[in-house]
């Protein structure tokens, strides 16, 4: 018996935002015809097996990452009798900072102060155009 082909590198975004969700894609083919389930590693200590997929078929699985920072995605692929290959191709990503004064306190306090009172907000926009 001869396990699942190399995994085709994971597809899907590179750059994204902590707490958004996104999802990848990855296919093979079986020697066999024999079903495949794909185990994606995030590159952040966790992990997500699929369902079985016929042989070929595209799969999907989803991801949400909780911090900024770069990570690494790769794949392997089972068929149903438990055999393994080897590792797809990594896929890069990263989920830069999502607020842009992250490293300015003041310039954060006030980007949270104004968004708590529009009307200050209003009148501090007013002020800036005279």
């Amino acid at each position: 018996m001869e396990p699942p082909k190399k995994p085709a590198k994971p597809d899907g975004p590179t750059s994204g935002k902590p707490g958004g969700e996104y999802a990848y894609l990855t296919s093979t083919i079986d020697p066999h015809n024999d079903q495949i389930c794909y185990w994606f590693e995030w590159g952040d200590e966790k992990g997500t097996w699929t369902n079985y997929y016929d042989s070929g078929e595209t799969a999907s699985a989803s991801h949400k990452w909780d911090e900024e920072g770069s990570y690494i995605i790769k794949v392997i692929a089972e068929d149903e009798t438990g055999q393994q290959r080897e590792w797809s191709e990594p896929l890069s990503i990263s989920m830069p900072k999502s607020k842009i004064y992250n490293d300015r306190p003041f310039l954060q306090f006030l980007q949270n102060f104004l968004q708590q009172h529009p009307l200050i907000y209003q009148l501090f926009q007013r002020f800036l155009r005279l």
